[in-house]
């Protein structure tokens, strides 16, 4: 007996003892096929081999698939969070130094690190995700 069904359609493998959970839910895949114990702990319970995804094969059973290559809507997004988590850096960075400034007790130094900040931050918040050129950080 098969405990475990697949779903081409969904990529998923299904409990045999949850199916009519499933069919109430109107979630059961109108494609899944019993699949043996030794499948579903190869393709659910197993890493994937270095490099791989697991995808529906051409005859409707698990696989294991090249991961592919991200889309330029992934690398935007990626860049994205790379530019957020800079420009958190530097918000951080020009806080102190911007209240040292205010208050007049700010050194030399400080001040200076200040105007690098912004220009830092600035410059940041001028990059293109879709092909970042990164400004380089301020030396402490």
């Amino acid at each position: 007996m098969n405990n475990f069904y697949y779903s081409k359609s969904e990529n998923a493998f299904f409990s045999l003892a949850l199916k009519e959970q499933y069919i109430s839910a109107g979630s059961w895949p109108a494609d899944a096929v019993p699949v043996d114990e030794s499948v579903y702990e190869a393709f659910a319970l197993t890493v994937p081999p270095a490099d791989k995804i697991r995808v529906p094969g051409n005859d409707g059973f698990p696989a294991w698939g090249n991961i592919p290559a991200p889309t330029a809507d992934d690398i935007a997004l990626a860049n994205e969070r790379i530019k957020l988590q800079l420009r958190s850096v530097a918000d951080s960075e020009i806080e102190w130094r911007q209240d040292a400034a205010d208050t007049g007790m700010a050194t030399e130094r400080e001040s200076a690190d200040l105007t690098k900040w912004k220009k830092y931050r600035v410059m940041l918040m001028r990059v293109d995700i879709t092909a970042p050129v990164w400004p380089v950080l301020p030396a402490s």
